[in-house]
């Protein structure tokens, strides 16, 4: 039987947003307007900000509370998928604007 993975649920809705965030990314990406490939770009990089922000958090909560480091280190490992979204919009931002 099975474990249930405890993630925390802070990450969790700020995972689910982020991967909103990437769905619309890829919808508005392929609309060519400069405009919403400039806001779209912002929003990617703030995004990306904050997401190094709390995988950094993330990190030092694990060293700090040890009873909870799974929590922690899986959480972090959830925030570690956001990242592609990241980077396949640098590549289709490069794309566009060529």
């Amino acid at each position: 039987m099975m474990k249930k993975i405890k993630i925390n649920k802070a990450v969790l809705i700020y995972f689910s947003i982020s991967w909103i965030l990437g769905i619309f990314v890829y919808f508005f990406g392929f609309y060519k307007e400069d405009s919403f490939i400039i806001f779209w770009f912002f929003a990617v990089a703030f995004n990306a900000v904050i997401n190094l922000t709390a995988l950094i958090f993330l990190l030092i909560l694990t060293l700090v509370f040890i009873e909870n480091r799974k929590e922690f280190v899986t959480s972090s490992l959830v925030l570690l998928f956001n990242f592609p979204f990241i980077v396949t919009f640098i590549v289709l931002v490069n794309s566009l604007l060529e």
